[in-house]
């Protein structure tokens, strides 16, 4: 009667190679190094996104629209996207590139902003006053 194959003897890697496809590929960057500060405003972000998807994602909205300056259009990235970018910056330090979303409906995306208010006035009944507070200061 046969052994049981020793769970970690693995066949050969056939592309353990030099004709690699991979070593085309640029090197993985290492984790960012987060400041204390940097964790608490990615914590506080992946609440506030938790918060705008339970709220708004109620009355139908997908996700967050942002302006990009670097090739002058608008960006549409879902709930699940943004969440999971903010929790893999936490738990790896990095968050793996994703492209937004393609042909979607415009008027089903919102801005952060847009989604800090609407939470705010549902919440509270009115503008959380530190945001108006600190939106003058940054004016």
């Amino acid at each position: 009667m046969r052994s049981p194959a020793d769970p970690f003897d693995l066949p050969p890697d056939p592309f353990n190679k030099e004709d690699d496809p991979s070593f085309f590929l640029d090197p993985v960057d290492p984790p960012m190094e987060l400041s204390t500060e940097d964790l608490v405003e990615i914590q506080t972000e992946l609440r506030e996104l938790n918060m705008f998807k339970k709220i708004l994602g109620s009355q139908g909205i997908r996700g967050l629209v942002n302006y990009c300056e670097d090739c002058g259009e608008f960006h549409y990235y879902d709930w699940s996207i943004l969440l999971s970018h903010y929790q893999q910056l936490l738990v790896e330090r990095q968050s793996q590139p994703h492209e937004p979303a393609y042909g979607v409906d415009p008027s089903l995306y919102v801005s952060w902003d847009y989604c800090r208010g609407y939470c705010d006035r549902e919440m509270f009944g009115k503008p959380n006053p530190f945001r108006q507070e600190h939106r003058h200061e940054n004016s």
